[in-house]
């Protein structure tokens, strides 16, 4: 009888030692592949989100730290920087945002007088939201950071997330410029030369990068009442495609003219057929007419589009 009980808590202590050999073994591989990305010089540095008269920056540095900062800039001078400080952590791809700090420095228009008020511990608000997940994603020397959420950096709706601008983007014949409407780290002049690793980006967004693209033809335009700001409704075109979901078509695709002017964003779609509205102001784009080819390929070179099939 003790023999057995001897055997039995032998075979426990075995068991146990194994389970701790294998935490263990996992903790340190946790640790190493952290440690790959946060060698990686090429993390560091400055992200950027450009709009008008505007931009967005995230600064990581090689201390842990993090710079965010929201600029907005009047066209006769003056402005606003919104400055959040705090730490990072990095598992694997991820990146964590943790805010600490905010301050608010305000230009004025006629001498640019820096105004600041004293730094305060953040609050999260309407007016101070921060994203604070991230994948990181390597594209040869580029390195991007991207987000699932769908809050707007400009303060008003945002209809895509960082994955649906970023893949509309790629699919348009991507070539790095210094705009984008999602965080990214460029080196300039040194575009990527390699393809895209697609099996990197979360399966749900993976089939919105093309590996060819889409052709169709505008088989109906008509005009629909729709809400504007939930307020006024207004006349707007609508313009049916003769391709749909069966041959890749998916929503918030977004499909251009010759022109470079008429960029259709889809926002329905059936099997055959899908319906898409003007994608920016209809006061200045020019009209996309019955018959019209679009694809959601754009050579940006001459606005000309190549292999229409």
């Amino acid at each position: 009888r003790a023999l057995v009980d001897i055997k039995e808590k032998m075979k426990r202590l075995i068991y146990t030692l194994l389970i701790l050999t294998l935490i263990a073994c996992q903790s340190r591989k946790d640790t190493v592949d952290n440690k790959s990305i946060i060698s990686d010089k090429e993390l560091f540095g400055k992200y950027y989100i450009m709009g008008f008269n505007s931009n967005v920056s995230l600064q990581l540095m090689s201390n842990g730290e993090f710079v965010y900062e929201n600029q907005y800039w009047g066209c006769t001078g003056g402005g606003e920087v919104r400055r959040i400080r705090g730490g990072f952590n990095v598992n694997l791809d991820k990146l964590s945002l943790e805010p600490q700090s905010l301050i608010n420095i305000s230009y004025s228009r006629i001498d640019r007088e820096k105004i600041e008020k004293d730094s305060i511990d953040y609050y999260s608000s309407d007016s101070t939201y921060l994203k604070k997940e991230f994948q990181i994603f390597k594209w040869d020397s580029l390195r991007y950071l991207l987000s699932e959420e769908y809050y707007s950096n400009w303060g008003y709706e945002e209809v895509e997330n960082y994955y649906e601008k970023f893949s509309n983007h790629y699919n348009s014949d991507y070539k790095p410029s210094r705009r984008s409407s999602y965080f990214v780290k460029r080196k300039i002049r040194f575009p990527p030369k390699n393809s895209l690793n697609i099996s990197a980006i979360p399966k749900e967004y993976q089939k919105r990068f093309l590996k060819e693209p889409i052709f169709a033809e505008i088989i109906e335009v008509k005009e629909i009442e729709v809400d504007y700001e939930n307020e006024v409704h207004q006349k707007r075109k609508e313009y049916k495609l003769n391709k749909g979901r069966t041959a890749g078509v998916m929503e918030k695709m977004i499909f251009y003219g010759e022109d470079e002017c008429c960029t259709i964003r889809i926002n329905k779609i059936e099997d055959e057929i899908s319906f898409g509205r003007i994608y920016l102001c209809d006061d200045y784009q020019a009209e996309c007419g019955n018959g019209d080819t679009v694809s959601t390929y754009l050579e940006r070179e001459n606005g000309k589009f190549k292999n229409v099939h």
